[in-house]
């Protein structure tokens, strides 16, 4: 952490993204959220939260608590009546083999604000939502759901947003989600995950798009390959996404958008771009010219330098943290 607060201090980052409850359904600290302690579905990843909230306070470091939603594979041991069933019994699964909880389970709803209700009273100053979602297939044939009151899946995402929103911002925090960029362009991506992008940026505070473009199919946006073109993939994104928001009657709310960015090389891609400071630069202008000016960096190896990004010489001079 003391490494990436100094980056925070040498450049214009000024925001930190931080597991609370992670993929495998685990609270990644102990003895901050009274719930999960008594559940016993916390590990100490994070040795004590209180006083790395502290410091990232004192920095000037906007502190995001990372949410995931549905997607759990722990709690299904505790609270097995949460998590979406097979027609023939026991839980349903995806093809990776992970246990999901029941978007259409109000109780589901209830356990996930306990965990995110218990992190705005540490001190975070946004809730954001990652796998606020079902899985990423159409195959729910041998899904049990039980009553969904007609609701399809983009549907019951908005109300669990919408559930979130009410119950997190008498707390004083934002509330976010990260979504699909493909959801964007393809309806029938939107329709399988049940994220509506124009609907739940009418919802939350931040919405926050996953446009890496190594994560885009040959082709799209008239990319051969989007990977080897990391200014371009990000521009046709964004410009998709101002289009979507452009669209909302100007009388309603519109979420800011805080697009993530790619700061990984994808080598299994057989065109790729080894991702370093050029790319990384691209990116983040891309983001500007855009006419947006916040965007987040994802490395799942939380490896992070700041090439490519605005060394921040005059403390002053750092922009504000978003949503203040």
């Amino acid at each position: 952490a003391d490494e990436l607060i100094a980056l925070c201090d040498a450049t214009t980052l000024d925001a930190m993204v931080i597991d609370v409850k992670n993929e495998q359904g685990f609270v990644t600290f102990r003895g901050g959220i009274p719930y999960a302690d008594e559940a016993g579905i916390t590990v100490r990843n994070i040795p004590d939260i209180r006083e790395l909230l502290a410091k990232l306070k004192a920095h000037n470091i906007y502190a995001i608590a990372r949410i995931v939603a549905f997607l759990d594979n722990n709690t299904h041991k505790l609270r097995p009546e949460l998590y979406i069933k097979n027609k023939n019994g026991g839980l349903w699964r995806d093809a990776q083999g992970n246990a999901w909880l029941n978007p259409y389970s109000r109780d589901a709803w209830d356990f996930i604000l306990e965990i995110a209700q218990g992190a705005a009273a540490l001190g975070f100053d946004e809730i954001q939502f990652d796998y606020a979602r079902f899985a990423a297939t159409d195959r729910l044939e041998n899904a049990d759901f039980g009553d969904t009151e007609g609701r399809d899946r983009m549907r019951i995402i908005e109300d669990f947003a919408r559930f979130a929103v009410r119950a997190l911002k008498p707390l004083g925090v934002s509330v976010s989600a990260d979504v699909y960029g493909t959801i964007m362009g393809i309806e029938g991506d939107a329709a399988i995950v049940g994220q509506n992008y124009t609907e739940l940026a009418k919802i939350l505070d931040f919405i926050c798009p996953m446009i890496y473009p190594s994560h885009y199919a040959d082709g799209s946006m008239g990319l051969d390959h989007p990977d080897l073109y990391p200014y371009e993939t990000i521009a046709g994104a964004l410009r998709l996404s101002n289009e979507k928001l452009a669209a909302i009657p100007a009388d309603l709310h519109v979420a800011g958008v805080r697009p993530w960015l790619q700061d990984f090389t994808m080598t299994g891609l057989r065109y790729h771009s080894d991702y370093d400071a050029e790319e990384r630069e691209a990116q983040i202008q891309a983001v500007y010219d855009a006419g947006l000016n916040e965007w987040l960096l994802w490395d799942a190896n939380v490896r992070y330098d700041g090439g490519g990004i605005i060394q921040n010489k005059d403390p002053d001079l750092r922009a504000a943290p978003p949503g203040r």
